[in-house]
């Protein structure tokens, strides 16, 4: 990403400018730009650390844009990566309160003698369920940074897996 001109400094014009006329000789625009280097280095990477974090800051938790993400850090060239919402989802039940005189469902509960209610869904259940797959082929030796990066991405109470092979068609 280029970096706008009004963040640009020209080092060596900068020391030339303001060193009064009266000592401005080789030897000392020289000895001042050494002096200089280690600052302008410096700023080069800020400048680039800014790029970077830019280029960041338009990447969320979107499917599209963590796929992009994803593809542009750990597969640039072939860009394998391919990320499929989950389609089989649990969906809570919700059972009635006495009070609200609706019908019980009783196809969801036994009758047993000791009238111990049958839960048909377990909240370790909803917590296994995934919203979405990553495949990530030939990324395995990777996998904490890739981890690391969705999860830094994905929103909030979403559950995901990865899997390193191709995506099916």
């Amino acid at each position: 990403m280029p970096t706008d001109n009004r963040f640009r400094i020209e080092w060596p014009a900068l020391v030339r400018d303001l060193v009064p006329a009266l000592l401005r000789r080789p030897r000392q625009l020289a000895w001042l730009e050494a002096l200089t280097n280690p600052v302008a280095s410096l700023y080069e990477q800020l400048l680039t650390y800014r790029a970077d974090v830019l280029r960041q800051l338009n990447y969320n938790g979107q499917t599209i844009l963590l796929e992009k993400a994803l593809n542009d850090t750990f597969d640039p060239a072939f860009r394998r990566i391919r990320i499929v919402n989950a389609v089989g989802e649990i969906t809570p039940l919700y059972l009635n309160f006495v009070r609200e005189q609706q019908p019980m469902p009783t196809a969801y509960f036994t009758q047993e003698p000791d009238y111990v209610p049958l839960y048909v869904y377990r909240q370790i259940e909803f917590n296994t369920q995934i919203d979405f797959i990553v495949y990530a082929p030939g990324l395995a030796g990777r996998a904490v940074a890739l981890h690391t990066m969705i999860r830094r991405l994905k929103r909030a109470m979403t559950n995901y897996q990865i899997l390193y092979i191709s995506a099916p068609q």
